[in-house]
This record gives C-alpha cells, structure tokens and sequence, in this order.
C-alpha cells in the first residue's frame, strides 16, 4: 500500500509479438487483476485508476546486452533485461560506469553482445 493509500497491482508475464492496443481486451485484463486483488484484500474498496501494458524482452539466455555501439562507441546499450530490469539496471550501471572512465570491469564480458 502507497503512503496514499493505493495498491499497486500486475500481472504475470505473457508471450506477445506486441502491446494489446484493443481498450475491450485491456479493460478484461483490468477485471481480472482487480478480482485478485479483491480476493486478496476484501476488505478494501479498490478501483483501477491507471493501466498500461508494454513489451517485456529477454535476451535467450535472460542476461542482458550492456555494451557500446560499434557504430557510436558514445552510445552505451542496456537491453534484453525482461522483467529483472530492476536488478539488471544496477548490474548495467556499475559496468557502463566502468566503461566511461576508462575501467576494465570483471564482468563486461558477460553481458557483451557477441557472447557463446
């Protein structure tokens, strides 16, 4: 629960070629993640006030791409996080750190593009 007394509420990943844009098929996903809530916390009156839906990618082996362009080394990618954006943007942050100052980091390797 927020400070302002708000739940904040999702649903599990699912496999799509693009984020659902038909507002009938967003509002059916809106019930039903609003009915678990209810039937987690009956107690609460809750409404849906804001949603979204987006595109998730994972790279096949679930690490991410942290590197520069070849084409424009001042251009750092941070991609293929999926949904543990959360940890992997730390992870990305501390080696494109690294990487503007000029410092070699241990695990650079891993999340380099052309990897085996």
């Amino acid at each position: 629960m927020t400070e302002d007394n708000r739940v904040i509420a999702g649903e599990t990943d699912k496999k799509a070629d693009s984020p659902e844009k038909k507002k009938g098929a967003i509002d059916k996903r809106n019930r039903e993640i609003l009915e678990r809530v209810q039937s987690l916390m009956p107690n609460l009156d809750v409404k849906v006030e804001y949603s979204w839906n987006t595109l998730s990618a994972d790279s096949k082996d679930h690490i991410p791409f942290i590197g520069p362009s070849k084409k424009d080394p001042r251009r750092i990618y941070l991609i293929g996080v999926g949904g543990n954006g959360l940890v992997h943007s730390m992870a990305g942050a501390s080696i494109i750190a690294d990487y503007i100052d000029g410092i070699k980091n241990p695990y650079a390797g891993v999340v380099k593009a052309k990897r085996k």
